[in-house]
């Protein structure tokens, strides 16, 4: 009879507690040219690339759905009134879990070093898929053009938003795979498991 995971989620209840708080209160002290790491989004890469598919989608939906409730982005309607989306943050974070438990898991044996190459490939995705979505929802809802060009997006917005998450992921990284939620030396440490592949602005353009 396999015993109830306790520490596992103190553990992460703490975590992402701590994560959350973290972002919702101190964006200012840590933004730069107007970006701020993306401390759930960051964690929810690192959980899923450490310890499989299974923990970093829950964390990624936990984590989501307080960004969600909390500091949900707003777009602007076709009415033109701002509109506050609902389910987003789930969404992304979740496909951001899925995403890192498959990014050369088996191969790099989920090693530290590349933990960081799985941030910053994962940083970019999420930033250039929001940029094309911002820039075919103006041009074909709205029939405007008001997304930054791409030069101004590449280096006031993507270059900024990947040093900043891959700074927020060192202390991460460190807390997670260091200090728990697993044991050093348990098999889910070891990566013995099955991989299962499978303003409050936490997004800016």
């Amino acid at each position: 009879m396999r015993r109830f995971p306790l520490r596992q989620l103190i553990l992460y209840t703490v975590y992402i507690l701590l994560v959350f708080c973290l972002q919702v209160s101190y964006s200012t002290e840590m933004s730069f040219l107007g970006q701020i790491p993306d401390l759930m989004f960051v964690f929810t890469v690192l959980t899923a690339y450490f310890y499989d598919f299974r923990d970093g989608a829950i964390v990624g939906l936990v984590l989501g759905l307080l960004r969600d409730c909390f500091c949900a982005p707003c777009v602007t309607g076709l009415d033109g009134t701002l509109v506050v989306t609902g389910g987003i943050g789930m969404l992304v974070l979740f496909l951001a879990a899925a995403f890192a438990s498959s990014f050369f898991t088996g191969r790099m044996k989920r090693n530290v070093p590349f933990s960081f190459a799985t941030v910053a490939v994962a940083t970019i995705i999420y930033k250039v898929a929001g940029y094309l979505l911002s820039v075919l929802w103006f041009s074909l809802v709205q029939h405007t053009v008001t997304a930054m060009d791409l030069a101004d997006f590449a280096l006031g917005s993507l270059l900024p938003q990947l040093g900043l998450n891959l700074i927020a992921a060192i202390p991460l990284v460190f807390l997670l795979k260091f200090l728990g939620p697993y044991k050093r030396g348990s098999a889910k440490d070891k990566n013995e498991d099955k991989i299962i592949s499978g303003e409050g602005n936490w997004v800016t353009y």
